[in-house]
């Protein structure tokens, strides 16, 4: 057997090193793909759940009709119906995880996002025309939300509200 163990080369070193970097490079990028893709997908379930909520209180009602986006320190849930349903808290559903952020801003001051934490967002609409009848947060002040949106890094999108039709759209 043959006692020449010198360790390693300059180029095998060099040669680990690169394929280590490129690996590096490659899981930081997947990381950063994950939390656009959370973004993405719940601003698009949250633009469905507008529409949802929309159309159930022109067909059943401004009672049944009710949108609350709220925060449970980890998660954001989004909940259709009537906000007084014993059921309430079985029927609600996730569609972003920490640690992104839902925040709305007013028509007023569109600039300025207010982050929904403790305290719900609820939207009704009118039932006879689908508009948005009233934005309040959970403690029952009456805001005028123009916007909302979902931020997970340098990742944002939003969802744009349009009270007098009641109708959204979702904007990168």
């Amino acid at each position: 057997m043959k006692d020449n163990n010198k360790g390693l080369s300059y180029v095998e070193l060099i040669l680990v090193m690169a394929i280590m970097a490129i690996l590096i490079g490659v899981i930081s990028l997947s990381v950063g793909l994950v939390s656009r893709t959370n973004v993405t997908r719940g601003v698009e379930k949250l633009s469905s759940t507008f529409t949802q909520a929309r159309t159930t209180s022109m067909a059943r009602g401004n009672t049944n009709g009710k949108l609350e986006i709220s925060y449970d320190g980890s998660s954001y849930y989004y909940y259709v119906g009537n906000l007084s349903s014993p059921n309430k808290e079985q029927l609600k559903v996730e569609f972003l995880s920490s640690p992104a952020v839902v925040s709305y801003a007013t028509e007023a001051d569109p600039n300025t996002q207010i982050a929904i934490t403790s305290t719900p967002l609820v939207i009704t609409f009118n039932q006879s025309s689908g508009s948005i009848q009233q934005c309040s947060d959970g403690a029952g002040n009456v805001v005028s939300c123009g916007s909302i949106t979902l931020t997970n890094g340098d990742k944002s999108a939003t969802v744009k509200l349009y009270p007098s039709t009641g109708k959204c759209e979702v904007l990168y």
